[in-house]
C-alpha cells in the first residue's frame, strides 16, 4: 500500500467524494469514493493481493489493515471514479490486484476422479473444496492458495482412504502342509499320496486365482473389492520439485489411521505388493513341485517298464530251458 507522496495536502474527503484541489483559483476535481468490497476476509498469507472465491474476497490481515487505513485514491482496492486524459478515461484506484478463482467445476472434477480412484482401490478422497472450514472457506483451499502465492508456505496434506483387500490368509497359500506327502526320490509312486498332493495344490491355485480375479475386477472395472475395512492415509509431500522428480522413497511422510471397525494397523499398499510377490513365489514353488512330480512319475514309469522287460526276458529264458 502506498501513501500519497506528492502534495498530500491537496487531497481531502468530503462526504462520499474525494476532493483534489491544486489551487484556490482552479476548480477542484471531484471523484466519487468507490463502494467498499463486501465479504473481505483476512484468511491468506500473501500481502498486497486479493483472491476472489465465489462471493468472498480473501486477503492477508496486513492487507486488510492497510486497506482500512488507506487515504490514497490512487492506490486502492476499489475504483474511485475516472479522469478524462485527452481522449481516454483513466481509472483512479483499483490498483490492488484481484485474482478471481473459479471453483465452480471442482466438485464435478472430484466426482470424475472418484470414478478413477475406485480402480486404484481408493474408497474416498478429501478434495481441496472439502474438509473443515474457516469463515465459510475450506481450509484445504486456503492452504493451497497460500502454497501457490507464498513461497514460504508448505504444501497441504493429502488425505484419502484405501480399501484393505480381504485376501486369503498367507497360511492358506503355503505348501508346508503338503510336505508330509512328498515322496523321496527313487521310490515307487504312491498314488494315494500323489492324489493328496495334487488336490492340495489345486486348492491353493483356486485361492490364488480368486484373489487375483478380485484384484483384476477392482483395478480394471472399478468394482469395490471384498475388504476388511478402510485405512486412512495422510501424506505431506515435499515441495521441492527437483527431489520429487528423482523418485526417492523418502519424499513424503505418511500417517496411517484405521477407520471403521478395523483397528489393526496395516499398510495396505505394502500388503498388496507383498501379496503380489507371494503369489508369484507360490506359483513358482508350485511349478517346481509339479516339475519334480512329473520327473518322479517319468522315472517310476521308466523303472516299471524296465522291470517288466526284465521279467519278460527271464520268462523267455525259463521257457527255453524247460523246452530242452
Amino acid at each position: 500500500m502506498k501513501t500519497i507522496s506528492q502534495n498530500p495536502d491537496r487531497y481531502s474527503k468530503v462526504g462520499s467524494n474525494w476532493i483534489i484541489s491544486a489551487d484556490k483559483a482552479i476548480t477542484p476535481i471531484t471523484l466519487p469514493i468507490g463502494v467498499p468490497l463486501q465479504n473481505l476476509k483476512p484468511l491468506i498469507q500473501a500481502n498486497g493481493i486479493i483472491v476472489k472465491v465465489g462471493e468472498d474476497y480473501l486477503c492477508s490481515l496486513t492487507t486488510l489493515n492497510l486497506i482500512k487505513e488507506s487515504n490514497n485514491p490512487h492506490y486502492d482496492i476499489i475504483q474511485n471514479g475516472t479522469l478524462k486524459v485527452k481522449t481516454k478515461d483513466v481509472v483512479i484506484g483499483k490498483t490492488i490486484k484481484i485474482i478471481e478463482l473459479d471453483i465452480s467445476r471442482l466438485e464435478s472434477i472430484g466426482n470424475l476422479q472418484d470414478t478413477k480412484g475406485i480402480k486404484a482401490g481408493v474408497s474416498s478422497v478429501e478434495y481441496i473444496y472439502e474438509g473443515s472450514k474457516t469463515d465459510g472457506i475450506p481450509n484445504n483451499l486456503i492452504t493451497q492458495i497460500n502454497y501457490t502465492l507464498n513461497q514460504d508456505s508448505i504444501r497441504g496434506l493429502d488425505t484419502y482412504t484405501l480399501y484393505q483387500l480381504k485376501l486369503a490368509p498367507e497360511a492358506a497359500y503355503s505348501l508346508d502342509a503338503l510336505n508330509v506327502v512328498l515322496q523321496p526320490q527313487n521310490e515307487l509312486l504312491d498314488m494315494p499320496k500323489l492324489k493328496v498332493f495334487i488336490e492340495g495344490v489345486r486348492e491353493r491355485l483356486t485361492l490364488l486365482r480368486a484373489d487375483f480375479e478380485m484384484i483384476k475386477h477392482t483395478f480394471f472395472e472399478g468394482i469395490i473389492p471384498v475388504n476388511l475395512g478402510k485405512v486412512e492415509i495422510t501424506a505431506n509431500s515435499l515441495s521441492d520439485p527437483n527431489k520429487q522428480l528423482l523418485g526417492a522413497k523418502d519424499l513424503h511422510q505418511v500417517i496411517y489411521k484405521e477407520v471403521g471397525s478395523v483397528q489393526e494397523y496395516r499398510d495396505t499398499q505394502s500388503a498388496q505388493r507383498k501379496v503380489q510377490a507371494d503369489i508369484a513365489a507360490q506359483q513358482e514353488a508350485i511349478a517346481k513341485q509339479n516339475a519334480t512330480l512329473t520327473q518322479q512319475l517319468a522315472q517310476t514309469q521308466a523303472t516299471n517298464t524296465q522291470t517288466t522287460q526284465q521279467l519278460q526276458q527271464q520268462l523267455v529264458d525259463i521257457q527255453k530251458k524247460l523246452s530242452k
